[in-house]
């Protein structure tokens, strides 16, 4: 076949195809449009899901008569004018596509009118003649969007079900309206009204009710770091989210994806959330022009910045330090903020236990023997109200300083109750009720210690009586060999013994009791997943203190006397990130006093 120039028609086509994707990139553009145009107001009105019929209507600045039929024209924008505009781009849309694009596949009628000239409405549609006439409306302009794809028929066939096509079109909606919570945006399917969003302060406040209470206590935070300006809004990890409610990038106002800035999301919760999960944080980063490209995308759905190593570990810095710090105070507005008030206190009645007493010969697992185990001391024993220092006392170098940042979510008159099913710790407070799970508390309270130790290079470790062997397969034996430095710094003094023997001679403290041979194995099945990404030695020593910490905390079904219990939650509260064990399993559930009140119908 000869070499040819394509003709307008295929041209115009073919960049339809680039842009408009489906019913939800018709919307997407029109509204950017909009808020480009500088519209406070926007309503969205589609038919069948966007494929009969999309109409956008806003309160912008409006289009003069004698411009209508540029605005139909390829590459024609007000945009940008000359080449290194592009750089500095502030507009939603600058390619001056979006209307030549839509009107190549659809049948297009436009009415508009500036606040000063005059106004008029053109009409249009694949292989016909453009059509302009005078015509006076309210200043703004209204787009109508009718028979998506009707004359492209390969197309329209790849088009899904009204309602998928429905949901596409609320879901960008929705994106915009998160990222501009200025604007008063309403979406109606037929005669249904699916969005109104009257203005908002915050992005916090339009997110609350975009979302609902589902996703918990927020957090909103702002920084600079670097010349680079990260805000937003991130969820108290733990917090179930289904995944329509995955995190949301902003740059420079402009909703795109990012791989990169998502891997630096999860990295910050990484111990936060549980693997296969999605935290949520709506993530705004405001560079400079010269930063990033957002030319790149034909839909303007990605960018690409000059530096994308800096950009992720300035996130990744800024997510975790914001996490860290949650509960104290910082530079942002925590949104479902806990009141205060403290101590911890065993309640009288509960003398006796937290619970049935064990029966003679059951297995029983204490929390307080392993408490002083990490601060080194010989003898366990039982909880007792803590004497003032004597002047000139050396300080424990493991104690906290401190109250711990999460001291706030604690300091309410706790009152433990005790043991639910011997697998869950009760609590009253003037709020409510918290359930604790017993062993994912220990977990986080164990790691954070292990993780203390590790940091100084000065673990707690015990000799064993006598050495302990455990052997392994080959597999595994060659794989505790590439990382037998590892494991020593992490407090196992262990050695070879033999092709695939290997002689374990101290432990850490708190392990005393546990399965070496099984941790070992759990160990491993770890390292070679993290072998298997790529991981750097900073994650397998961190995964070497997981598994350590799991395997030595207390499990469902381990009584615990009430002072136990007392130790392990003023001990959680010490702790940084106590809302989640290691593998992001929840620690803690509140339940409010208003939530019991309700379920009793109490009230009125």
């Amino acid at each position: 076949m000869p070499i040819r120039i394509l003709s307008d028609g295929v041209i115009d086509r073919i960049a339809a195809g680039e842009v408009v994707e489906r019913p939800a990139s018709v919307v997407k553009e029109l509204v950017e449009n909009s808020v480009d145009a500088g519209a406070t107001r926007i309503d969205v009105h589609l038919e069948g899901g966007g494929i009969r019929r999309i109409r956008v209507t806003d309160n912008g600045c409006g289009i003069p008569l004698d411009e209508l039929p540029l605005a139909f024209a390829r590459h024609a924008t007000s945009k940008v004018s000359r080449f290194e505009e592009l750089e500095g781009v502030t507009t939603m849309g600058f390619r001056g596509e979006a209307l030549a694009s839509i009107a190549a596949v659809a049948q297009v009628r436009l009415a508009s009118q500036p606040a000063a000239g005059e106004g008029g409405v053109a009409i249009v549609a694949p292989d016909a003649a453009l059509s302009v006439r005078p015509a006076a409306r309210a200043q703004g302009t209204e787009v109508e969007v009718a028979d998506l794809f009707a004359r492209v028929p390969a197309r329209r066939k790849f088009l899904k079900q009204e309602r998928t096509e429905l949901h596409h079109a609320t879901d960008g909606l929705t994106r915009l309206a998160l990222g501009r919570p200025d604007l008063r945006l309403t979406l109606t399917h037929h005669k249904r009204r699916l969005l109104d969003l009257p203005p908002h302060r915050t992005v916090a406040e339009r997110l609350r009710v975009v979302k609902g209470d589902r996703l918990g206590p927020l957090l909103e935070f702002r920084e600079e770091m670097d010349g680079i300006g990260v805000a937003g809004v991130v969820a108290l990890p733990g917090t179930e989210l289904p995944r329509s409610a995955a995190s949301l990038l902003y740059v420079n106002g402009r909703p795109v994806r990012d791989r990169l800035v998502g891997h630096a999301i999860h990295q910050a919760h990484e111990t936060l959330v549980m693997r296969h999960r999605t935290p949520f944080v709506l993530l705004f980063l405001e560079v400079g022009a010269g930063e990033v490209d957002v030319n790149v995308h034909p839909a303007k759905a990605e960018v690409r910045f000059r530096e994308p190593g800096r950009i992720h570990n300035i996130v990744a810095a800024v997510l975790r330090d914001c996490l860290t710090g949650w509960g104290r105070e910082v530079e942002g507005e925590i949104v479902s903020s806990p009141p205060s008030d403290a101590t911890v206190r065993v309640p009288p009645a509960l003398g006796h236990g937290g619970g049935p007493p064990p029966v003679a010969g059951e297995h029983r697992r204490d929390y307080r023997p392993t408490l002083e185990a990490w601060r080194g001391n010989a003898v366990a024993a039982p909880a007792a109200p803590s004497a003032p220092a004597e002047e000139g006392a050396p300080a424990d170098p493991l104690a906290p300083e401190a109250p711990g940042p999460f001291a706030s979510l604690f300091e309410r008159k706790l009152t433990p109750l005790g043991q639910l099913h011997r697998t869950y710790l009760l609590a009253e407070d003037r709020e409510g009720l918290l359930l604790v799970d017993q062993h994912a508390a220990h977990e986080r309270i164990l790691y954070h210690r292990l993780k203390q130790q590790h940091e100084r290079g000065r673990a707690e470790v015990q000799g064993l009586l006598f050495p302990e062997t455990v052997e392994l397969d080959a597999a595994e034996a060659v794989l505790l060999e590439d990382h037998l430095d590892a494991f020593r710094a992490a407090g196992l003094d262990i050695d070879p013994f033999g092709d695939r023997t290997f002689t374990v001679r101290a432990t850490p403290a708190l392990m005393k009791g546990v399965d070496l041979a099984g941790y070992l194995k759990r160990a491993l099945v770890e390292l070679a997943r993290l072998e298997g990404e790529g991981s750097p030695p900073s994650a397998v020593a961190d995964q070497l203190l997981f598994t350590m910490a799991c395997r030595s905390a207390v499990r469902a079904g381990d009584y615990l006397p009430p002072q136990e219990i007392e130790a392990l939650l003023a001990d959680l509260r010490d702790a940084p990130l106590p809302f989640t064990c290691e593998h992001g399993r929840p620690t803690l559930i509140r339940i409010s006093k208003g939530e019991i009140e309700r379920r009793f119908k109490r009230q009125v």
